[in-house]
Order: C-alpha cells, then structure tokens, then sequence
C-alpha cells in the first residue's frame, strides 16, 4: 500500500508538471500574439478567457449529472416496466429476503403503469435533448478558446462545429446512457437498482407532472390500463417448471425431480378418465351372492390378494361389492346356519356404486370422497358425454339399500372396475403397495442345512429366506374338516413375530424359533361338532375360524364377566369338550407357553371370576418358560374352535442350547495374519451391528454369520 501511494503521488506530480508547462507554452503564444495590443486590451482578453474556461469546465460538469441522470432513467425504464405487477406480487409476497423488499418498493410504481412509463420517456428524452445542446455549447468554447491564439481562416465552421457536436453528443449518450445503464438493469441485480432508482423517478414524477400524468391518462384510455401480466398455456407450463429442475442453482430452492412429476402427473389428472386407468372385467376376481362362507372360500379370497371383491348376482349383473373384512363379523349365533356371500353384503349395507367410463379422474375423487367407498364398476356407454361432475342417481341414506350411479342406461355393459387406490396412483404418478399387496410366500422346499451342534447330534437348520413372507394373520384360522397344516410362509411369519413381540424370544435369531415351531408343530382344537348342511361346512365353524370375530363388539385381553361363564374355575373346565382343550387351570403348574394363531381362547381370570379371552396372536404363559416354577392364577381353554401353538419349557430350552453352542463355537474363532486378521475380526464384529445384514451359509458346515447371534434382536428389532 505504501509503494502503491508513492507512485500515486508520482503520476500526479507528473501529471501537474504537464499542465504547468503546457499553460506556460500557451501563455508565451499568447504573450506573443499580443504583443502589439495595448494593455487595457490585454487585460479584457485575460478576462474573456478566463471566462471561457470556466464555461467550458461548467458546461462539461452538467453534461456529466445529464449523463447519469439520463443513464437512471433509461436503465428504470426497463428495470421497472419489464416486471410485471403479478412477478412483483409474487416475489414481495414469497420471494427470499431481501429480493421480497425490492419487490415491495417497486410495486407502488409499477402499478401507476403508464404514468411511471411517461414519466421516465420524458424524463429521459429531455436529458438527452439537454446533453446534446451542452455539447455543442462544449465544442463551440473550445474552439473559442483556441481561436485566440490561431488564425481564424484556420477555424471550423459552425456547421462542422455541429456535426462535431451531434457526434459527440450521440455517442457518449447511445454508450453511457443507454447501452451500460440497460445492461445493468437486465442483470441479476436487475431488482436492487430499480429499488435503489425509485427516488429519482418520483421527484422525476413530480418535475415532469404536468406532462406525464395527461400522457399516462391518455395512454390508459387509449391502450387499456389492465394489466394482464404474463400468463402461460399447460404446455409451456410443464415445460417452464422441467427448466427450472433443469437448471439448479446453488441456492438449492429449485423444485426436486420427484416434485416435478408430482405436479406433472397433477396437470394431466384431469385428462385422463376413467377407462384408461380401470382394471379390465377380464382381470377382475369376483364372487356371486349365492356362494356359501366356508374355510375354503376364506382361504381363497386371502389368497387372490383381493380387500374388496364384486359380487354377481343371480341375473349376472354386479350388484354388491364385497369387503372381505366383513367376514370377521359374521355372528357366531347361526351356529347351524349356511351363510351366503348374500346374507354378509346384505348385513353390512356398503355402498354399490356404477360410473361411466367417459368420467375424469377428478369427478371420480370427488365421487369417492363424497360418497365414502372405495370401489366403483364401470360401465360403457358411448353415447353419453364424458362426466364432468358426479350426478348421483340414488342416495345415501344408511338405513336403506344404498346404491349410486353416473346416469347408468338400462343396457350399458360392464367394462371393468375402479378403485380410490387407482385414481390416486394416477395422482401421485407412482404404485402404491400397502402390506398385503404384494404376498410373496417363503419356499415351499425350503433349504435346510445339517448344524452339527455337539459329537452326537445332528441339528436340521432352516434356512431363512431372502425376503420376509407377507402374511395376514386372518388366515390363521381352523379346518374342522381337515388338518391342513401351516405353510411355510405362514410359519415363518409366526417365527418373526415372536422374535419380535415375545420378551423370552427377542435374543433368539428366528431360524431356531422356525426350528422350535417346526418341532412341537401346531394344533387345531374344534370344539364344536355340528351337523352339516347342503354338503357345506357349518356357519359356527367358519365363524369360529375367523380370527377377531366379533372384535367389534369386545377388545382383546379384556376382563368382562360374561353371563354363562360365572361360576368357578371347576365348571368353567367341566365345559370343554375334551381334556385337551385345557390349556392353564388355575392353581395347576405348567409348563408350556400358548400363542393363540386363529379362533377363540376363553379364560377364567382369579378369585372374582372374570371372564376373558385371546384372539388371533395373543399370548399367555410366558412366565412358564423363563421361571423355574409357575403356576397360573387363571383357567384357560377352548370352548369353541381355536388354532395353538404349545411351546413346551423342555423344547424351548433344548433349543436355546442349540444357539448357544453355536455361538460359543464363534466366540473360539480365530483368524491368523496379524494385523490383516485384527481389520477382518473389527469387520466380522462390525456385520453383526448391521441392521438387516443377509443371512449366509456354507454348503456343507453350517457358519452362522454374526447377524444370528445373541445381539440379533439388533438386526430384526422389536415390536412395540
């Protein structure tokens, strides 16, 4: 800094010592010239000339402030009228600080629309017009001042004075009135200048009143004064909001990618209808009403994957939807009864409702939302115009039939079926999967390795597959007709569950609890034995196998006393049918736990007598496998029908002991190589913290990998 003030200070002592010498030289010229002249008259020439200097520093100072104010109001004219008073609105309202404070102090000029645009015009064009008169007053005392010391044949004329002048003026204002002052204003400072200009527009308003507002009023009733603002079509909409993913910038205020297909997918909501997302009556499962409620029907309406089915009725047209959660409710009290997929949609009273196929998709959501369903058929008829509004045909009263329709005709055919999950998907432009969608059941073969344990013992490990069954504990129900065992998938999802429910079993890694289960096996306990009708199962043991019946009407592990249950615990257990069907009697050891799968379990809760029981994946005993010894302060049996597992304490152990072995052999691995074999220890420790590490076995020696050790409640967590 100081080296730099030194040759500062040298370049203007230079400069000055230019001048100095340069006024000298002109002094002796003009000392010379003079010689003959009087020296009154030299000391009036001394004086024109000073005069005539100072005018010429004069006229250049104002050519300057012209220059700049012209070059403000040029670069106003477009910083402030390019913007619209909507862009404005938008940024003072949302923009980011501080473009939303520019914005606000632009607005109030921006909307006097054409009495801001005269103002700045005409402040702008009397600008120039005055800078071009200063620059020919400019040349004009130049010349002057030269010609004193010249001889006057040799000066310009006034004509080439006033080209010299019309150049000069025209460059200096199209350079540094126009074309720098523009550039800066379509920059992205663009909005700081104009906020910073605003003062000199409104004394510029002020100055130039008289003019500007008979202008503006004459241009707002000539040209319109509404301003329309700029506006786009859906096309150049999608195509405005793709650039803008295109380009991101640093600030990180851009929309995402899944954003913009959200908002896509939103624009072409409204042209789609509702045949182009339907499934096509060719795919669709369906149920008649004739149909009787049966395990089988049960398992296979599970297994379609289906939450709500249409049903045909007897002249083949659809007439019912239904919900296959219905079944849960169907009343143990038609005990002897066949029940027919008529007398379930005809109890619960669900809307049935019919569209037409030309209806958008926000006519169907509105539809769906209004009229509280979830599913709708589509019927065909291309005669009738597309819907653009549900006109609903029918009404909505709960204690009548309920049914709906779009103008149906009496001989439309039925093309396919919507559902809510359609048209939102269509919304949100993705699939949407809940738990159930997708069932994807474990192997039926599933492979098993040999685990040697100890010297004598040779222990069959399941292996456990890649990817956790999906499997609806509705279908854990009974089959009083046959003993159909578990599959696969249903039992590994029973192990999954314990591991992460059951306190005693949260350390255990699940392929030994699938070996336990495998081992005792589960039972099915049918009380009841009625008589059979028209060759089908019974209602009572359909009911009975539906886990959670009647869960409307009660909740699960709740003590109420229940009328034919008081008594004591004796008459309690002299109801069951078999000895078997007692689970716990109270003031009896035992030594077993019980995980109800399907049905009911009553229980006879202490000295007071209260009734309870256990639905589907309640649980009881656990004391029973983890102290030496228990004894259950209740009674607890089957009195109906009801699917078991009974985990007995000497099986639980010997398969604790199993996973211990295994994991004390591990604990004697070691790995030679030195420090290599410290980083492959630090990684095999590091797996086993992982959460969901695969598992991975050997062909022929079984080597567990960390994620089974005792830490694995790590890799498949809890359940809360």
């Amino acid at each position: 800094m100081v080296s730099l003030s030194r040759n500062c200070r040298k370049y203007i002592f230079l400069a000055f010592f230019i001048l100095y010498f340069a006024f000298l030289a002109a002094a002796v010229q003009r000392q010379n010239s003079n010689e003959g002249l009087s020296e009154r008259q030299l000391q009036n020439e001394r004086r024109r000339h000073t005069k005539r200097v100072y005018a010429l520093l004069d006229n250049m100072f104002r050519i300057c402030v012209f220059m700049f104010l012209s070059a403000v109001f040029a670069g106003l004219t477009l910083g402030v009228m390019c913007a619209n008073v909507f862009t404005l609105e938008i940024i003072a309202e949302s923009g980011p600080v501080p473009d939303c404070k520019y914005a606000e102090t632009l607005l109030p000029l921006r909307k006097q629309g054409h009495k801001t645009l005269c103002t700045l015009i005409v402040s702008n064009m009397l600008l120039n017009v005055l800078i071009a008169e200063e620059f020919t007053e400019v040349f004009t005392i130049f010349y002057a001042i030269v010609g004193e010391s010249t001889d006057p044949s040799e000066m310009p004329s006034e004509r080439t004075i006033a080209i010299y002048s019309f150049l000069a003026s025209t460059i200096s204002i199209l350079v540094f009135a126009e074309l720098i002052p523009m550039s800066i204003c379509r920059s992205k400072y663009s909005l700081k200048v104009a906020a910073a200009g605003s003062m000199f527009v409104y004394v510029a308003m002020f100055l130039t009143y008289p003019v500007s507002v008979p202008l503006g009023k004459l241009l707002d009733w000539v040209v319109g004064n509404e301003e329309t603002g700029q506006t786009y079509d859906r096309r150049e909409l999608r195509k405005l909001m793709a650039l803008h993913v295109e380009h991101e910038d640093k600030s990180g205020n851009n929309l995402a990618k899944s954003e913009l297909d959200l908002l896509l997918a939103a624009m072409d909501f409204h042209e789609r209808t509702v045949k182009d997302i339907m499934t096509p009556i060719a795919r669709v499962t369906f149920v008649h009403e004739d149909d009787l409620i049966t395990p089988d029907f049960v398992e296979r309406l599970w297994l379609s994957g289906r939450s709500r089915v249409p049903v045909v009725a007897a002249n083949g047209q659809f007439s019912d939807i239904l919900v296959v959660k219905d079944l849960m409710s169907v009343s143990l009290l038609h005990e002897f009864e066949a029940v027919t997929v008529a007398n379930v949609v005809s109890e619960t009273n669900r809307l049935f409702a019919m569209v037409n196929g030309n209806t958008n998709l926000p006519s169907m959501l509105k539809f769906f939302q209004d009229a509280k369903t979830h599913m709708a058929v589509v019927f065909a008829d291309e005669s009738a115009d597309a819907v653009g509004s549900p006109n609903h045909e029918g009404h909505l009263d709960a204690t009548t039939r309920r049914s709906v329709n779009f103008r149906r005709p009496q001989q439309a055919d039925v093309i396919g079926i919507v559902t809510m999950e359609d048209v939102v998907e269509e919304l949100l432009n993705d699939e949407i999967y809940d738990e159930y969608d997708r069932y994807d059941p474990a192997d039926t073969k599933t492979p098993s390795i040999k685990t040697k344990v100890d010297n004598r013992t040779d222990v069959v490990l399941p292996l456990e597959p890649q990817k956790q069954p999906r499997v609806n504990f509705y279908s854990y129900f009974t089959h009083p007709e046959a003993d159909v065992p578990l599959t696969e998938g249903q039992v590994w999802a029973v192990a999954y569950f314990l591991n992460r429910t059951v306190k005693c079993f949260m350390g255990w890694s699940p392929p030994y609890i699938k070996l336990l289960l495998d081992e005792i096996k589960d039972e099915q306990l049918v009380a009841l034995e009625p008589t059979k009708s028209n060759e089908h199962t019974p209602v009572t043991a359909v009911a009975s196998e539906l886990p959670n019946a009647n869960a409307s009407c009660s909740t699960n592990n709740t003590s109420v006393p229940v009328a034919h249950l008081r008594g004591d615990h004796t008459q309690f257990l002299s109801r069951v049918a078999e000895e078997r069907f007692v689970l716990y009697a109270k003031g009896v050891s035992a030594d077993h736990f019980t995980l109800v799968l399907g049905g009911r379990v009553d229980m006879l809760v202490g000295n007071d007598n209260f009734s309870s029981k256990l639905l589907s994946f309640d649980s009881i005993g656990e004391e029973a496998l983890t102290s030496n010894f228990y004894v259950p302060e209740f009674s607890a049996a089957v009195l109906s029908s009801a699917r078991v597992y009974r985990i007995p304490k000497a099986t639980f152990e010997k398969c604790l002991s199993y996973q211990s072995i295994r994991e004390n052999r591990k604990s004697h691995i070691r790995v030679l190589g030195g420090k290599s074999s410290q980083k492959a220890q630090s990684r095999t420790r590091s797996r086993g913290a992982e959460i969901g590490d695969p598992l991975e076995f050997s062909t022929q020696k079984c080597t567990l990998p960390s994620g089974l050790s005792s830490g694995s409640n790590k890799a498949y967590g809890t359940f809360n």
